[in-house]
């Protein structure tokens, strides 16, 4: 299982299957949690930057992982830059995501 805690407030947990991405975003005091299955079609760096696109709502101009990505894929987390919007994230551990786990790495 993958699991993530939501933010603070309201706090909670979302709970994935085991090759999900566990999302809990909190918006205006309300926590929206999803779990985000992997897409078999992308390779490890499309799918991480897929997962950087969903966790900020915005899209990628470039579509590989800038610093800026690879800082929030290493830490879990994400609040946009108006501080309305706060995203906590797990990804899948390595053994339960196969070949599908973003790449994180340089």
């Amino acid at each position: 299982m993958t699991s993530c805690n939501c933010p603070n407030p309201p706090g909670g947990v979302v709970n994935c299957p085991d090759d999900h991405t566990a999302v809990c975003r909190v918006v205006g005091g309300q926590a929206v949690s999803e779990c985000i299955p992997p897409d078999d079609d992308l390779d490890g760096e499309a799918q991480a930057v897929r997962i950087v696109e969903i966790v900020t709502g915005t899209k990628s101009a470039t579509g590989r992982l800038t610093p800026t990505d690879r800082a929030i894929l290493a830490s879990g987390s994400y609040i946009s830059p108006d501080g309305k919007m706060k995203v906590t994230f797990k990804l899948p551990s390595t053994k339960d995501a196969g070949g599908g786990r973003p790449a994180v790495a340089g």
